[in-house]
């Protein structure tokens, strides 16, 4: 029990401590007062379950939870403070049981005599201080999952960073390359225009050049038919 308690409190703080954190950068640092969001997997593990009956105490209530996009599709995302709280219920359950259980125990030792309560009595003593050392450990088992989950949290939290930077380079080298391209198509165009302007002032060069010869032509006819040459 002890070494189950261990794995699901070590992957219930691990999602716990990344989808907070992924909610807090989501929404500006505001995670409005959950302690997180953990999918129906880590779920099942913290409680010791399928994921159908995660599911199942989302439909009956028992789990508040929500709806997120997952690409195309849409997964639950179980709320951590829910989670503790139906964790917490089903352990009580299980001690109001086995109290229960120890109370028909002892009317029983009652009615056989002194001799079975004094035994009842020693088993019940025994079983509660295995109990208490099985809380302690238990505790400490909890403590130490909470440090694995932090240190992989982190460790999550550090690949997301890295790729959020890897975009960020990429996003940059891209813009970088757009510009660069749009600069050399400017001067592209620009030689262009200026490519076009000279070749429209040698026309204008040649139209008058042309122009002039005309007129030339057309004043030398006219003093030779004014002299008869």
């Amino acid at each position: 029990m002890p070494v189950k308690s261990l794995k699901s409190g070590l992957a219930l703080l691990m999602a716990c401590c990344y989808h907070a954190g992924m909610d807090r950068r989501q929404n500006g640092g505001n995670d409005g007062g959950s302690s997180g969001w953990v999918n129906t997997d880590v779920a099942a593990e913290a409680l010791g379950v399928s994921s159908r009956s995660v599911r199942n105490y989302i439909l009956n209530g028992a789990l508040v939870a929500r709806k997120e996009k997952e690409g195309i599709s849409e997964r639950y995302v179980v709320s951590v403070d829910s989670l503790y709280a139906l964790r917490d219920r089903r352990k009580l359950e299980g001690k109001f049981q086995g109290n229960r259980r120890r109370a028909s125990s002892h009317s029983e030792a009652t009615s056989e005599g002194a001799t079975e309560l004094v035994r009842e009595t020693a088993v019940d003593i025994l079983r509660e201080t295995l109990g208490s050392l099985e809380s302690h450990i238990a505790q400490n088992a909890e403590l130490r999952s909470r440090l694995e989950l932090t240190e992989r949290a982190e460790s999550t939290l550090r690949e997301e960073l890295e790729r959020e930077r890897q975009q960020h380079r990429e996003d940059v080298q891209r813009e970088r390359s757009e510009r660069l391209e749009a600069q050399e198509k400017a001067e592209r165009l620009e030689q262009e225009r200026a490519r076009l302007e000279a070749e429209h002032r040698r026309a204008e060069e040649e139209t008058q050049s042309l122009r002039e010869e005309l007129e030339s032509e057309h004043s030398k006819g006219f003093w030779q038919r004014l002299f008869g040459g």
